[in-house]
């Protein structure tokens, strides 16, 4: 199974997923121009078209920020 943003190209409607809310989320580390950031995400929750995940941004090792994003399968 996989995801697509609407800015991407999908083989079929059926895999266009939309953002739908955030939650949870603490920032911890301002993030300046030239910091490179490591996204780590892990899937909790995947039900009935929707599918909610829970990221972690590292920058040099340090948290920055934490979320639990929600996405929903377009009905198209």
């Amino acid at each position: 199974l996989s995801y697509v943003s609407a800015g991407q190209k999908a083989e079929s409607v059926e895999s266009l997923y939309y953002f739908a809310a955030i939650d949870e989320v603490r920032f911890k580390k301002v993030v300046t121009p030239g910091d490179q950031l490591h996204l780590y995400i892990e899937q909790i929750f995947n039900r009935r078209g929707v599918i909610k995940v829970k990221g972690n941004v590292l920058i040099d090792k340090e948290e920055a920020c934490v979320a639990q994003l929600m996405f929903a399968k377009s009905s198209g």
